[in-house]
């Protein structure tokens, strides 16, 4: 029997890369920082990826590059694997992490990327991606590096069939108290112009009149991202929709042309 529900689906996928995706990765290929995604020295528990296909779960199966694109991992990133599926003792979600060490990470720090189900009960396929923990130094990181490591995840991601990234993103504006205000975290007003969205708590906004109309921090960043950044922004759990024609995409790529001038 035909699923014709999933070949519809797929099509609308391969439909919305050509049209609007792949300009944008062919554009963060032919930036500087992709030239350290490549999956070149890269290895997991001690053992060098070879080039050929990595078995990370029993339904992905991909090579060098794509893992070090999927987790973002630089080249010559060490990693441990770290299988938390079935735990119920951590914020992440279960799943299959990468926790990894490079020299450009952050000293003191351990970056973790992970994949899981978003149905763990009846799903069958992983489909997700979490950033866990992600601190680079910005002293030894190239510019650019955030967004072009962040796009070849997504597009990876995307081309895998997957439904979204998630992440707590960390930080808050000064005046305002956060639940995750670790000093020197930006991730409440950055990842939101990368197109990861969450609602609003009830009253966020009640001192500025002019975001009554918001419910989304995606509606603030639009109406007054200054006003996120520098006076009621907080941190909160947040989602970038991998889907075709998501808002997400349309934010990213927006960045992409706006920020780094990417050409249509």
């Amino acid at each position: 029997m035909i699923n014709w529900s999933e070949r519809a689906h797929q099509a609308r996928r391969q439909v919305y890369y050509h049209w609007a995706l792949k300009p944008l990765e062919r554009y963060l290929e032919s930036h500087e920082v992709a030239k350290s995604f490549t999956g070149t020295g890269l290895s997991i528990d001690g053992s060098p990826l070879d080039g050929g296909l990595v078995t990370l779960t029993h339904d992905v199966m991909v090579d060098a590059e794509a893992i070090g694109r999927l987790f973002m991992l630089p080249d010559n990133s060490t990693a441990t694997y770290k299988d938390t599926t079935g735990s119920t003792l951590t914020y992440a979600p279960p799943g299959v992490y990468l926790q990894s060490q490079h020299p450009w990470t952050l000293a003191g720090h351990t970056n973790s990327v992970g994949i899981y189900k978003t149905n763990p009960t009846s799903g069958i396929y992983i489909d997700a991606v979490y950033i866990d923990h992600m601190f680079m130094d910005k002293a030894k990181t190239p510019d650019k590096f955030g967004f072009v490591a962040f796009g070849l995840c997504a597009l990876t991601a995307y081309r895998l069939g997957w439904s979204e990234i998630t992440l707590l993103a960390g930080g808050c504006a000064p005046p305002i108290p956060s639940k995750w205000a670790i000093p020197d975290m930006v991730g409440y007003f950055v990842w939101p112009k990368f197109g990861f969205d969450a609602p609003l708590e009830p009253g966020e906004t009640s001192g500025n009149p002019k975001l009554s109309h918001c419910k989304t921090v995606s509606d603030v960043m639009a109406a007054d991202s200054d006003w996120w950044q520098n006076v009621g922004g907080n941190g909160r759990a947040m989602k970038f929709d991998l889907t075709p024609f998501s808002k997400s995409w349309k934010t990213l790529i927006y960045y992409a042309k706006t920020k780094v001038r990417m050409e249509s």
